[in-house]
C-alpha cells in the first residue's frame, strides 16, 4: 500500500512503512541529540576528564563508528535490515543507561567505543531499507525528506537535552535511552523486513564476495574516493572555521552558533525545492555542482572578516550540501546490486566519517606549516578538481534503472 506526497504539484509515491520509519527515526534522533552535543561537558565536568583526553575519546568514538558502518552493511545484507536496526537501537539504549551511571574514565571510554561501534550499524541498514522500499526515481527526494526530518530533530533534541542535563545528566541519558527503546519496539513489532526475498537463498554465492565485490566495482570506488575528498573540503568549513573565526577575527562561539542556524534554516526550507529542481539531472553531475559550491565556500573564507561574511560562506556551503548529501546516498543505492546494498551504504558512511575526522588534522598541518589561510586555499583547489572529476565520471557512467 502506498501513500502520496504532493510537493510542488508533483505526486511522489512512498510506502506506508517509509513514513512509519521516518517518524521513529525522528524520535530516536531527538533522543540521541539530547546527549551527544554535551558529551565533552559531561566527560570534563562530571568525570573530571582533561579536555585532551575527552577529545581523544570522541575521536575513538568516531573511528569505532566508521568500523561499525562496515559491519552494519555486511549484517544488513546477510541477516536483513530489520533486526540489525533493532539490535543497534537496543544497544544504543543500554549504552545510554551505562553512561548515565558511569563513574570512571575507563567505564566512559568503553561505553563511547561501544556506542560508536554498535550504534552506527543502524545507519547502513536503515539507508538500505529506504532504497529497498522506494522506487529508483523517487530515492533522491526520499533521502531529502529523511535529511530534513533529521535536521528538525537535531534542532529540537539539544534544547530538551540542555534543559534536562542542567538538572541531571541522568535525566538526559534516560530520555535518550527511552527514545531508542521506543523506536526499537516500533522496528521490531511494526516494520516488515525489506531485504528482497529472493536474496535469502538464491544469491548466497553472489553475496559471498562481500566487500571484495564492492572493491571490484571501479566506477563506484572512483565515486567513493571523490566523495571522500569532496566531504573533506566540506568538513574544513564545518569543523575548522569556528576556530578560524575565533582566533583570526575574535568571533566566538555565539557567532558560530548563529552561522549554524543559517545552515539549519537553509536545509529545512530549501532542501525539497532544490531536490525537485535537479530530480532528472545526471546525479554524478549534481554531485559535481555540490563539490564546486564546497570549493567556492571554502575559498571564500580567505576573504571573510566579519560575521555577515561567514554567514554568506555558510549559505554557499549549505546550498552545495543540499545538492550533494541526498544525491550521494542515492548514487550509492543506484550503484549497489540488491544483494550488496547494505555494504554499499556502509562504505558511504565509512567514507563520510573518515572525511569528517581527517579534515581537522589536515587543516592543522596546513595551517602550522603554511599559514592560517592555507587550508582554505588548498580546500578550494581540491574542491574544483573533485568537481571536474565528478563531472567527467558522470559522463562516463550510464545510470541503470
Amino acid at each position: 500500500m502506498a501513500l502520496t506526497l504532493e510537493h510542488d504539484g508533483l505526486p511522489t509515491r512512498y510506502p506506508r512503512q517509509f513514513w512509519v520509519l521516518l517518524g521513529g527515526e525522528c524520535v530516536s534522533t531527538i533522543g540521541r541529540s539530547m546527549v551527544f552535543p554535551f558529551m565533552t561537558l559531561y566527560l570534563h565536568g562530571r568525570l573530571g576528564v582533561p579536555l585532551t583526553t575527552a577529545g581523544a575519546l570522541l575521536t575513538a568514538f568516531g573511528f569505532a563508528g566508521a568500523i561499525g558502518q562496515g559491519i552494519g552493511g555486511t549484517l544488513a545484507d546477510r541477516l536483513g535490515r530489520k533486526w540489525v536496526m533493532a539490535f543497534s537501537l537496543l544497544a544504543a539504549a543500554a549504552i545510554a543507561v551505562w553512561l548515565a551511571f558511569a563513574t570512571t574514565v575507563a567505564a566512559a571510554a568503553i561505553a563511547l567505543v561501544l556506542s560508536g561501534l554498535l550504534g552506527s550499524i543502524y545507519d547502513p541498514a536503515a539507508a538500505a531499507m529506504v532504497a529497498d522500499m522506494v522506487a529508483e526515481e523517487d530515492r533522491a527526494q526520499a533521502y531529502s525528506i529523511w535529511r530534513v526530518t533529521g535536521n528538525v530533530a537535531i534542532a529540537i533534541g539539544p534544547a530538551i537535552g540542555g534543559f534536562l542535563a542542567s538538572r541531571s545528566y541522568a535525566y538526559a541519558f534516560g530520555a535518550s535511552a527511552l527514545g531508542s527503546t521506543l523506536f526499537m519496539l516500533l522496528v521490531a513489532l511494526g516494520l516488515r523486513e525489506t531485504r528482497p526475498a529472493g536474496l535469502q537463498r538464491a544469491d548466497v554465492r553472489q553475496d559471498a564476495g562481500g566487500y571484495r565485490d564492492l572493491l571490484r566495482d571501479r566506477p563506484f570506488m572512483a565515486f567513493l574516493l571523490l566523495f571522500t575528498l569532496a566531504y573533506t573540503v566540506y568538513s574544513f568549513v564545518m569543523t575548522v572555521m569556528p576556530v578560524h573565526m575565533s582566533d583570526q577575527h575574535g568571533l566566538g562561539e555565539q557567532y558560530y552558533g548563529l552561522v549554524m542556524t543559517v545552515n539549519a534554516l537553509i536545509v529545512v526550507f530549501l532542501q525539497f525545492p532544490m531536490t525537485r529542481l535537479v530530480r532528472k539531472a545526471n546525479r554524478l553531475r549534481v554531485m559535481a555542482a555540490g563539490a564546486l559550491l564546497f570549493a567556492l565556500a571554502t575559498g571564500s573564507v580567505t576573504l571573510a572578516e566579519a560575521f555577515p561574511h561567514f554567514a554568506l560562506v555558510m549559505v554557499v556551503l549549505t546550498l552545495g550540501e543540499n545538492l550533494a548529501v541526498p544525491t550521494a546516498t542515492t548514487v550509492a543505492a543506484d550503484f549497489a546490486p540488491p544483494e550488496l546494498r547494505g555494504r554499499y551504504m556502509g562504505a558511504l558512511g565509512f567514507a563520510w566519517i573518515i572525511a569528517w575526522g581527517a579534515a581537522p588534522m589536515l587543516a592543522g598541518l596546513l595551517s602550522d606549516h603554511y599559514g592560517p589561510q592555507s587550508p582554505w586555499l588548498a580546500g578550494a583547489a581540491a574542491g574544483v578538481l573533485v568537481a571536474a572529476a565528478l563531472w567527467g565520471l558522470g559522463g562516463g557512467v550510464k545510470r541503470e534503472t
